[in-house]
């Protein structure tokens, strides 16, 4: 790409420069914006669970995927605000989630502990794991999404 550079810069580079260009990437201020929107979305989950442990109630995280570790150590958010978070995948199970410190536990905890707030980490499948812990419906549960924006389902 660059002078001295290991290898021949091919015509693919080019295009994919130009297509960066085309959407205002080589330039700050999507960056900008998308830094805005990451800081608002920020204070919006802070404040909801600020307002939830306030009201005295029980939050469990569902979904111990990589989006969800980022995004709680982001907010800051840990195992003082929120009690565990349930994954179906046994190799996660046992373990805490980095950073956070929050326990992963298997489905069947969710069951026994009957939180009040569920919050959907995985939001891209949020509508299927909303299906599987329908459940928790039953004794009022609340579910939430917090990407792109804060959203009870």
């Amino acid at each position: 790409c660059g002078e001295g550079a290991l290898h021949e810069t091919t015509d693919a580079v080019a295009e994919v420069l130009g297509e960066e260009d085309a959407m205002g990437l080589r330039s700050v201020s999507p960056y900008r914006a998308f830094n805005v929107r990451a800081e608002a979305i920020r204070e919006a989950f802070c404040a909801f669970v600020a307002t939830a442990k306030a009201e005295g109630k029980s939050i469990a995280a569902f979904g111990a995927a990589a989006k969800g570790t980022m995004f709680l150590n982001y907010c800051g958010i840990d195992a003082s605000d929120i009690a565990f978070v349930v994954d179906d995948t046994p190799a996660k199970q046992g373990l805490l989630m980095p950073g956070v410190h929050l326990p992963v536990v298997p489905f069947e905890k969710l069951l026994l502990e009957t939180p009040d707030v569920i919050i959907i980490l995985a939001w891209n499948v949020a509508p299927e794991i909303a299906k599987r812990i329908a459940p928790a419906r039953d004794w009022g549960a609340t579910f939430v999404t917090c990407i792109p924006t804060i959203e009870v389902l």
